[in-house]
């Protein structure tokens, strides 16, 4: 009968120490599912910040790159075919805090004609828009070719909600327009870049 109870007593402990070892193995799953996913948001977190300074930093250099006079080397008069033909010059269509309509014109026909060409120029591997603003919202400009717009930059943007982007950066500069004679007076620059 003795034995009987010890063998009964020693499965007891075998039932409880296999109870206990499930539980340890059960806790030891957890902490590591809870640690992989620490480590992975902190990565990814690292990664959105990288992408963030990276936006910030082009919109900046996209900015102060419109808000200065342009350089065209061998045709002043119409910077498209330096920055189309031959990659030289400086973007820009901004003299004094005031617009210049050819170097604006210049600019969005480089825009419509080679999109790439543009960004390479402006030093930046991001895409972007640049749009006029006031109080009411967009200005349309309509000394700018037969179908006017709102949005110039990257093809297809007729609309802020056209950009599919987790993040995006929009900086915002002051000029003055003279808008074909209907718009005169100091509006916003704004540039998107995503």
């Amino acid at each position: 009968y003795p034995d009987l109870m010890k063998l009964q007593y020693t499965l007891k402990m075998q039932k409880k120490a296999q109870f206990w070892y499930a539980d340890f193995l059960l806790a030891l799953l957890i902490l590591i599912t809870i640690s992989f996913l620490f480590i992975r948001s902190v990565s990814d977190l690292g990664s959105k910040q990288d992408q963030i300074f990276s936006l910030t930093s082009d919109a900046f250099s996209i900015s102060n790159s419109l808000m200065a006079q342009p350089y065209c080397p061998s045709t002043p008069s119409n910077c498209t075919a330096d920055w189309l033909n031959s990659n030289n010059g400086r973007v820009g269509f901004i003299s004094f805090g005031k617009i210049q309509q050819e170097n604006l014109t210049s600019f969005i026909n480089l825009n419509r004609n080679d999109y790439e060409k543009s960004k390479l120029l402006l030093g930046t591997i991001n895409d972007y828009i640049f749009f006029f603003e006031d109080n009411n919202g967009p200005i349309r400009i309509e000394s700018y070719g037969n179908s006017p717009n709102y949005y110039y930059g990257k093809p297809g943007i007729n609309n802020l909600a056209d950009i599919n982007t987790e993040s995006l950066i929009k900086t915002t500069r002051f000029v003055y327009l003279n808008n074909n004679g209907n718009t005169r007076r100091i509006v916003r620059l704004a540039i998107v870049v995503w």
